[in-house]
């Protein structure tokens, strides 16, 4: 009963509407990457976990295909130790921008990740679902992954940060 989406996709909504780690900052500086991407949303974190080099990279997502202006754009960041996408100490939102949104991640210690994001159109806080099983709202995941009846394994969507990142996802619909 894990792999039903209604379930899964219910904890990857909590997770991402969940009171920020104390350890995030969220900086609330604005620019764009061209006129039709959105304003930056960063988020500051105190390492969690060490890195062999000791370093702090800067993470930074392109989400593209972002359907609307309504609403928010919820992500989050996760190392393998993390429950990806239901359990992960750094996640933002954003508001929501036809087209592009832009977030970063800053001091984020470097090694290997996954990203995952959805956009709450209608501001909910969480995954909206047809009764078909089927999300009503936008999903991405790093690497385009995509998952059979849920969200992709975090190896799936692992990419590496081992100096300061940018990668884009695609927001997808049903």
């Amino acid at each position: 009963m894990s792999n039903h989406p209604r379930i899964v996709l219910a904890g990857f909504c909590a997770a991402i509407v969940a009171c920020r780690s104390s350890e995030a900052r969220v900086d609330s500086a604005a620019g764009s990457l061209d006129s039709s991407a959105a304003r930056p949303a960063s988020v500051d974190s105190a390492p969690t976990t060490s890195s062999a080099s000791g370093a702090a990279v800067t993470v930074q997502i392109v989400l593209t295909g972002v359907r609307s202006d309504s609403g928010k754009i919820r992500s989050v960041l996760c190392s393998k130790e993390e429950r990806f996408p239901n359990r992960c100490a750094l996640r933002d939102s954003v508001a929501a921008k036809k087209g592009a949104v832009v977030v970063a991640f800053r001091n984020v210690p470097a090694g290997r990740y996954a990203f995952a994001a959805f956009h709450d159109a209608n501001g909910d806080g969480r995954v909206g679902i047809s009764p078909m099983g089927f999300p009503t709202e936008g999903l991405a995941y790093s690497n385009d992954a995509m998952g059979q009846a849920g969200p992709p394994a975090w190896e799936q969507s692992a990419f590496d940060a081992s100096k300061n990142a940018k990668i884009t996802a695609r927001m997808r619909y049903w």
